[in-house]
């Protein structure tokens, strides 16, 4: 079983209060179609809070994993390029094999959850940007 989570990444600006709503909306709308269309049958994918998803996908190795987050990858830069948001449509991932019993749900998601931030802090590095 693997775990993974993903954290959307947009940048907005505050003054268009409207707009943003509706991107939010909009962008977590596409983002979930994403995961549905490359999530395995049988996946749980659901949102974890603020702009972070997790998604629990029975029967993976790490190679079917490693493969699942670069179709993801793909899938939302093609979105984001075909989009009219004037921000990108990102995410970066954090992602384990389940495959010891002694841990639970929550430690798989909380490891997961670290891995995430490690890839997100390497993004922000590679564009420059403060973590």
């Amino acid at each position: 079983m693997g775990y993974f989570i993903m954290k959307k990444i947009a940048l907005i600006t505050d003054g268009w209060k409207r707009y943003v709503t509706y991107a939010w909306v909009e962008g977590y709308r596409r983002f979930a179609s994403v995961l549905r269309q490359n999530c395995p049958v049988g996946s749980i994918c659901m949102r974890y809070g603020g702009d972070e998803f997790v998604c629990v996908v029975p029967d993976l190795d790490i190679r079917k994993l490693h493969q699942l987050e670069q179709n993801i990858q793909h899938a939302l830069a093609e979105l984001s390029s075909a989009s009219h948001f004037s921000f990108p449509i990102e995410a970066s991932i954090g992602s384990v094999i389940a495959d010891d019993p002694v841990f639970s749900l929550n430690d798989y998601i909380n490891l997961a959850d670290q891995k995430m931030y490690q890839t997100k802090k390497a993004h922000k590095a590679a564009r420059g940007a403060t973590p």
